[in-house]
């Protein structure tokens, strides 16, 4: 039984003679291998050195052919404007030159220079082979001005800081040097009560009394009182309701809410004074009975005319 304990030899020359043969075998596979996959990588750089190569060549196709040929270079900007700002001034914020390569110009970046203004709503550029760039701008349109009180840069005391929101509330500064018939020459309600906090070029204003005096403007402009009065001032110095006086010297108090109703009832009162040769000299349409009304004789009040209904913007081109 000691057999069982017996270690295996370790002589080699004691295995079968096909021991030796099996060794050579695997030494050729794995040189094989070995070769296999040199040639694999080396296929591999080679693959790479020739997309790298066409890359290449196509980079310079394209520079040659296409952004820096001349047969595709901006000879035509046109741009066009519904509002007040110069071509000019939107061709420098657009930041493009006549002789650009049309193709090269990144289109969503001009629109994006643009939108920077406050004074614009929305643009549109397209391309019009083979030279024309076509730029299209939609202004923000002022809808009622506001005043507040700014430190003089570098002096002491304050000056009159004049801002404008449009009808969606965003805060615009008039602009250095506004063109004739600009902005600055027209006539806005002026709106009063507002903080600085609200004034923020380029952002809307957060307070509900704003957006509830902008609303009360754009129902004025389609309610049976337009063409009978101005609205002139709207203070919101009061928390929920809107102080309103015309430019014919009536204070008319409104509720934030229900404005076009408040506006029939306005005049409502105001034919029923003139059937009894009065005028209003104070009203309270926020109190929804027994409205409180101060009347005055008619041939007491200064005659003032209302002004005419303003009409929409001459787009401004340059081809």
């Amino acid at each position: 039984m000691r057999w069982w304990f017996k270690r295996p030899a370790k002589n080699r020359r004691l295995k079968p003679e096909g021991g030796l043969e099996t060794l050579s075998t695997r030494r050729q596979a794995s040189a094989s291998r070995w070769r296999t996959t040199l040639l694999a990588m080396i296929a591999a750089a080679g693959a790479l050195a020739a997309l790298v190569a066409v890359w290449r060549a196509g980079d310079w196709c394209m520079r040659r052919f296409v952004y820096e040929n001349p047969a595709f270079a901006l000879r035509h900007i046109d741009i066009q404007t519904d509002g007040v700002i110069s071509t000019e001034q939107l061709r420098l914020w657009a930041g493009i030159n006549p002789g650009d390569n049309l193709l090269a110009v990144d289109l969503p970046q001009i629109k994006r220079h643009l939108e920077l203004s406050p004074l614009i709503r929305e643009v549109s550029v397209e391309r019009i082979m083979p030279a024309t760039l076509k730029i299209r701008v939609t202004e923000r349109e002022p809808m009622v001005q506001a005043y507040v009180l700014a430190p003089k840069s570098g002096e002491s005391g304050f000056d009159i800081a004049v801002y404008y929101l449009d009808d969606e509330g965003y805060v615009m500064k008039p602009m250095d040097s506004p063109p004739r018939g600009g902005a600055a020459q027209e006539n806005y309600a002026v709106l009063t009560g507002l903080g600085r906090a609200d004034l923020r070029p380029g952002r809307k204003a957060e307070s509900p009394q704003v957006y509830a005096s902008l609303r009360l403007l754009e129902t004025f402009a389609r309610s049976p009182m337009l063409g009978v009065v101005d609205l002139a001032r709207i203070d919101i110095s009061t928390p929920e309701v809107l102080l309103v006086t015309t430019s014919q010297g009536a204070e008319i108090v409104f509720g934030m809410e229900n404005l076009e109703t408040q506006l029939r009832r306005w005049r409502a009162i105001h034919d029923f004074g003139l059937k009894q040769g009065k005028q209003i000299a104070s009203l309270d349409l926020s109190v929804t009975n027994n409205i409180p009304a101060l009347w005055v004789e008619t041939n007491q009040i200064p005659v003032v005319l209302p002004k005419p209904v303003k009409t929409s913007r001459t787009r401004n081109k340059h081809v």
